[in-house]
């Protein structure tokens, strides 16, 4: 025991349902990113990147 069941059995019920799960979740994160990215390049960028870390410096 102790031993993860993709592991001890690899073809095993639980096993499949563990790959089931994992690939919803990859394939989840993957739309995520997708539309993060999508709105973020359909933003208007007001300040570029070196004027934004130019404000937050203090000298």
């Amino acid at each position: 025991s102790g031993k993860p069941i993709m592991i001890t059995h690899v073809e095993s019920p639980s096993a499949d349902a563990f790959r089931a799960s994992a690939k919803n979740v990859a394939a989840q994160c993957s739309i995520i990113a997708s539309n993060l990215q999508d709105e973020m390049e359909s933003e208007p960028q007001s300040e570029s990147s070196d004027e934004i870390q130019s404000e937050n410096v203090t000298t």
